[in-house]
């Protein structure tokens, strides 16, 4: 259940979490729990989001999402990108950040800058670390590719959810062990072939399942 609408005018906004988001992992929490009533998360897509892929950020945070194209804003000066903002979001009063946020042309621009240009109170989270390590989300498709999925879900958060569309196959399960489902999945990094310990939501329902990723070798 979400925490609250995911639909705010962007006039209803007085506070922004900047950022790509790709994940929702325990460190993008750090910045999303500090949101208010009338918060939103300005996300900047580079079309690149595998682990959470568009409005499922939403889903996830119970947040309303503003999304803006990277290349509509790599190009602008420090001082132009925050005025985008405000001109945006004509009552925003906080813009909250990452140690790690980098912003105008070429990255030039460090977290700190933001104070710089926005007369409003900026908060820099610090960098958020499980078992001695920083989370970003390059680290949990590092856990993803190798199949370290137990890493990956306490990075997470949560456990790795990915979302398809059924397909037909060759029935080959249901006339030799048991009926078998087909997903065709477009937007999420799948993780390392194998077999794999899921559970299976089919509407209102979830079911324990087995999982199997990757390509069928025989016939």
């Amino acid at each position: 259940m979400l925490k609250r609408s995911t639909i705010l005018q962007k006039d209803s906004v007085d506070t922004l979490a900047i950022g790509s988001f790709d994940g929702i992992h325990l460190g993008h929490r750090q910045l999303i729990k500090r949101l208010g009533e009338h918060g939103a998360l300005f996300v900047i897509d580079k079309d690149q989001a595998n682990l959470t892929p568009g409005i499922k950020r939403s889903e996830y945070t119970g947040y309303p999402c503003m999304f803006y194209h990277f290349l509509k804003v790599k190009n602008l000066s420090g001082a132009e990108f925050v005025a985008l903002l405000k001109k945006e979001f004509v009552h925003l009063k906080k813009i909250i950040v990452g140690y790690d946020f980098r912003f105008g042309q070429h990255r030039s621009c460090h977290a700190e800058d933001l104070k710089n240009f926005f007369e409003g109170e900026v908060e820099i989270v610090p960098a958020f670390t499980c078992q001695g390590q920083a989370i970003h989300s390059s680290v949990i498709r590092s856990f993803l590719t190798e199949g370290k999925i137990e890493e990956a879900n306490r990075f997470l958060g949560r456990e790795y959810a990915i979302v398809g569309d059924t397909i037909a196959g060759q029935g080959l399960g249901e006339k030799a062990l048991v009926p078998t489902l087909n997903l065709k999945v477009m937007d999420y990094l799948l993780p390392k072939e194998g077999v794999y310990a899921t559970r299976t939501r089919l509407g209102a329902m979830v079911y324990d399942s087995v999982s199997f990723i990757g390509n069928r070798l025989s016939t």
